[in-house]
């Protein structure tokens, strides 16, 4: 059970690094969309959640979910030697 729940978390993790990076779109309610003159909206409700699609806080220039991408696959990655490792030895 905690490798699939590390794998699950391996790959959420991945999937919005790619977001980040613009490997691949967001879904539409999380992309950056910038107000246009003639939206009816107030800027402040269009503006009102960070998007999803541009990097937020960093730690030494680094994202953190380019941090949590690489502690989950790091843990997954131990978690499935440690497995092996006691399955067959």
């Amino acid at each position: 059970m905690p490798l699939l729940t590390l794998s699950i978390l391996f790959f959420l993790t991945f999937y919005h690094l790619g977001v980040e990076n613009n490997w691949w779109l967001a879904p539409e309610s999380c992309r950056a969309v910038l107000p246009t003159l003639s939206d009816p909206k107030p800027i402040e409700l269009i503006n009102d959640r960070p998007p999803c699609d541009i990097m937020g806080f960093q730690i030494f220039g680094i994202s953190m979910t380019l941090f949590s991408f690489a502690i989950s696959g790091i843990l997954t990655w131990l978690h499935t030697i440690a497995f092996v490792l006691r399955k067959f030895l």
